[in-house]
């Protein structure tokens, strides 16, 4: 009797993980994958100059002779996985007239400061898990110099992945 009571319990283990196949008692769930930013076809959607931003506790702001521009990029996941952002990934590079007589002219690159993705908080790095391919939006704080009114955002520099942003057109 005690042998048949085994018998039955096993074979409803044995059709549980049947019925579930590569469900195991105990088992962490899958993590998502990683989805490469080179992955997600982005645009820019606006660029505006802001005082500061909310970073945790404290605000980010621009140093001297410099202003805080916000980039929003917009970009569709074709896959459902997990993107994670750090500033870092994103640089300006720009260049601006310092002088008319003779002309000479200044040329720089920046890196993000903060990034956040959807509605989320400002930080130092943002994931978002998607379960399903969508459209996503996020934001990038960078910090360029006073008189630099146009520049590239640039994402992957190995790859060329980058667009035009110019603070003057609406």
């Amino acid at each position: 009797m005690q042998f048949m009571r085994l018998l039955v319990v096993v074979g409803l283990l044995g059709g549980a993980t049947s019925l579930a196949p590569g469900a195991a008692f105990g088992a962490a769930p899958e993590e998502p994958a990683s989805i490469e930013l080179s992955q997600v076809k982005l645009r820019v959607v606006e660029a505006r100059v802001v005082d500061s931003v909310k970073l945790g506790d404290s605000e980010l702001k621009p140093a001297k002779d410099e202003k805080l521009v916000v980039v929003t990029l917009r970009g569709a996941l074709d896959k459902p996985g997990r993107l994670t952002l750090v500033p870092a990934t994103f640089k300006a590079m720009y260049s601006w007239t310092v002088s008319s007589s003779p002309p000479q002219e200044k040329v720089g690159k920046t890196e993000g400061r903060a990034v956040q993705i959807g509605d989320g908080s400002w930080g130092a790095a943002a994931t978002n898990t998607y379960t399903a391919p969508r459209d996503v939006t996020f934001d990038v704080a960078l910090s360029v110099p006073t008189p630099v009114t146009q520049f590239y955002i640039i994402w992957d520099m190995t790859k060329g992945l980058r667009a035009p942003v110019d603070l003057g057109k609406k």
